[in-house]
Formats: structure tokens, sequence, C-alpha cells
């Protein structure tokens, strides 16, 4: 299965339905991540992911990539299997929209999927204007921080904000730890 393939079947996958019976039609967007091996042009599904949203005050969310991370079968010791992420986000009338992996989740895709036996080389993720843009996971210093985080009662001084940045090598400002 081709990337484009893979992106078309993660589309019609979130128009057919959703976690717990809800139909797309009911929600105001879908996010939905993949993690596949790569053999030439050919992708082949490894695991899958969706947002998971709280249910009560007290539980937690998880964004799509940490979900597909988390259920992907952990691997024994020995050398690290490549994969590839994909991230799509689709709205409820089809269309593509951001879906570049927020701060926490660039760390919890560097890091943490090691310890399963992976390692994350590309992370394919839809934007706004329709596009799958490619980024290589050794390259992932933009900072995308949500609505949520932005809005968020802790969030909302700036001070906050600033304080959990650094300057990066690379010379932009990142959030990740290196």
């Amino acid at each position: 299965m081709r990337a484009e393939d893979m992106v078309g079947g993660m589309v019609r996958q979130s128009n057919a339905s959703y976690p717990m019976g809800a139909k797309l039609s009911k929600m105001t967007s879908c996010h939905i991540a993949k993690t596949a091996t790569r053999h030439g042009c050919d992708f082949s599904e490894v695991s899958s992911g969706v947002n998971q949203w709280r249910a009560t005050r007290d539980t937690s969310t998880s964004h799509a990539e940490v979900s597909a991370i988390n259920t992907m079968r952990p691997r024994g010791r020995g050398k690290l299997r490549s994969i590839v992420l994909f991230v799509i986000r689709v709205n409820v009338g089809g269309t593509l929209g951001e879906s570049h992996p927020c701060c926490e989740c660039m760390k919890y895709i560097r890091y943490t999927v090691r310890r399963r036996g992976y390692i994350i080389t590309n992370v394919y993720y839809s934007t706004r204007g329709g596009l799958i843009k490619n980024m290589r996971v050794s390259q992932m210093t933009h900072i995308h921080i949500p609505r949520w985080m932005r809005t968020s009662k802790e969030n909302t001084d700036n001070n906050t904000l600033k304080s959990k940045r650094h300057k990066c090598r690379r010379g932009s400002i990142c959030r990740l730890k290196h």
C-alpha cells in the first residue's frame, strides 16, 4: 500500500465509524494515527490509534499519535525496527485539517518508542490546506501548541509557556529535551 493509499484508507475509516459508536457526522473532526513499516514504496500497518477524550474530569486524554504508539506490540531486545507514523485530522466535510504533532507528542515519539523496540524515522501529517507533509523525526523542532494548551487556565499566563521552551542547538526555540 502506498502512502496516498494509507491516507485514503484513514479518511475512509474516519467517515465510516468512530470509537464508541459515534458517527463522524456528529463530531467536529476525527484525528487518526497509524504506524507502518516500509517495504520499498509500500507500507504495511503495524498499529493504529485515535484521539481519546476524557469522560470525567479526573481521567486524562491522549492524542492519536500516543494511542497508536501504545497499541504497538513490544518487540524483544535487538535491532530496532524502523517504522513510519501517519497522522491526519479529517473534518466533517471530509477535508483534511492540521494534525502536526504537538510538543508533548514529539517528545513521546522521540523517546518512548525505542523502549518498545521501534524507531520512527518519518512522520507524515496533514495540513489545513489539505496537503500531506513529511518530517524526519531528527528534525522535529517546530513547536505546535494545541488550542487546549493555549487556552487552558494553567497555560494562559505567557510566562508558563515561555518557561517550558529552551534555545535549541539548531537555533530555534524548542521544547524537546536533547
